[in-house]
């Protein structure tokens, strides 16, 4: 294996250099161990952000009152605390982001990446204008932050309950906005979004047994609730990331990342509309189908020792949010889905509302803009490649997002380790002060009713393009096998 033997490479280097120098301060105060208050402040210089915006600066405040202290010994409760606090945070931007840059030009059909013909060749160089327009006025994105919570210790700590509650707001995103194509841009950097997330986050600890065995457990909840307020003026959604017919937006009034995409005609019913061919009607306009977003995740965690022994697991639960299937939609549209060779030539009654029509053949829509619909589909109609390849049953060509977006939700063995920790006695001949060996793996189990690879995987990766399945790499289990020497 060496790239010289490749029919043909293409290689590119991608420098960037971003700097940020700060000056940072901390003050504490604190009274009788039962209460403390905390400020900090921080001023950043970012070489990200334009001269006439730097430095910036941001701060916070927090409290803590240890009740507990105040109170006899006693063998309820062992430890009490309620905790506020309230801050702002800075954040710069990517490098590069406040000019607009040439860069070497490629020629391609816009279709498959990365055929196409690159510069320098045949001894002749070329660059293009970026398609992506710079912003000298960029201002750092600043979030603010307020929280609550409480730590309670029962039963001489063998149970332990932390709740915290939090209301943050981000202002100022920072993101590409949308333009025109006749601007000769793609889109603009700008301070174009504003998003605010609120949830609870409660985690409750528990030791019921002690001795020689051992056993702990944890259980971890959170609940977060993600809502886009604005975006910048004159712009009604952000393109985060996605094709034609199904893309992660950030739009008003929904959660940051939603789907978007195509679907199915309804009535006021909530029926599908079916044409006079007894196909369903694509619907021209886009829908949000929702966000990747779980609507909670919980964690549990248990672990056992005894004598040494230690055994570990977490189970990992995610409920709720969605992903796009866009494997399963261009599958269909090759023909080389199981589900397309076992419907292909046999036939169906779609359910829905038969769609009524005008004289010009126009469908018609009551004053809300819902199509008007008669009695329930009767028509029998065959499923060949004219509906599941070149029709709207695929999620390629037909620009149909209904039929595969598909629930995210989760159950998995996230991870499950046990270990020997070696006494004294053992090693005491040894230039060894402790030694421990743990055997560990990672994504042993998985269940959920997402039918592509893993709903946890992303086309983008870590991004703000979240919940889009397009031929994505699987997710992998891991086997370790560790040694632990202290001398």
């Amino acid at each position: 294996y060496d790239i010289s033997n490749t029919q043909s490479f293409f290689v590119s280097v991608n420098n960037n250099i971003g700097r940020v120098m700060g000056y940072y301060a901390s003050l504490e105060f604190g009274i009788n161990d039962y209460l403390f208050l905390n400020g900090t402040y921080r001023l950043d210089y970012d070489i990200s952000i334009p001269e006439e915006n730097n430095p910036y600066d941001y701060w916070s405040v927090s409290g803590s009152f240890v009740f507990s202290e105040l109170m006899d010994n006693n063998d309820v409760l062992s430890f009490g605390k309620l905790r506020a606090s309230y801050g702002l945070v800075g954040l710069g931007t990517f490098a590069y982001s406040t000019n607009t840059y040439f860069n070497s030009s490629i020629v391609t059909d816009g279709w498959v990446f990365p055929q196409g013909v690159y510069f320098p060749a045949l001894g002749t160089a070329a660059f293009t204008l970026g398609d992506t327009r710079g912003n000298p006025q960029l201002r750092p994105e600043i979030q603010k932050s307020f929280e609550v919570g409480t730590d309670l210790r029962f039963f001489n700590n063998r149970l332990g309950l932390d709740l915290t509650y939090y209301n943050s707001t981000s202002e100022d995103i920072i993101l590409g906005v949308p333009l025109s194509g006749s601007t000769g841009f793609d889109a603009t950097i700008e301070n174009a979004a504003k998003v605010s997330n609120k949830g609870i986050e409660a985690i409750l600890y528990a030791n019921p047994v002690r001795g020689d065995f051992n056993w702990e457990f944890n259980v971890n909840f959170t609940r977060n609730v993600n809502n886009v307020d604005e975006l910048a003026e004159g712009v009604d959604n952000v393109y985060l990331g996605g094709f034609t017919g199904a893309s992660t937006r950030a739009v008003v009034g929904v959660p940051y990342g939603s789907i978007f995409g195509f679907g199915f005609y309804r009535d006021a019913a909530g029926n599908r509309v079916i044409g006079a061919d007894g196909f369903p009607i694509l619907d021209p306009n886009e829908t949000d189908w929702g966000t990747a977003l779980p609507d909670f995740t919980v964690g549990f965690r248990n672990t056992f020792t005894y004598k040494g022994f230690s055994l570990s697991a977490l189970l990992d639960v995610k409920q709720g949010g969605v992903v796009w299937n866009g494997t399963k939609g261009a599958l269909y549209f090759w023909g080389t889905s199981q589900e397309t060779a076992d419907l292909r030539g046999t036939t169906t009654v779609f359910d829905g509302a038969v769609a009524t029509f005008d004289a010009e053949g126009n469908l018609v829509l009551d004053a809300n803009g819902m199509p008007v619909t008669g009695g329930a589909n009767t028509q029998e109609v065959l499923l060949d490649e004219n509906w599941l390849a070149f029709g709207n049953a695929n999620g390629f060509f037909g620009d149909n997002t209904e039929d595969f977006v598909e629930d995210a939700s989760w159950v998995r063995l996230r991870d499950v380790s046990l270990s020997y920790q070696f006494p004294g006695s053992m090693i005491e001949s040894t230039p060894f002060r402790s030694l421990s060996l743990t055997v560990s793996a990672r994504n042993l189990f998985l269940d959920t009713p997402f039918t592509g690879i893993d709903p946890e995987t992303n086309l983008y990766g870590a991004s703000n393009a979240q919940g889009l399945d397009y031929f994505n790499m699987p997710n992998t289990k891991s086997y370790s096998i560790g040694l632990r020497v202290g001398f």
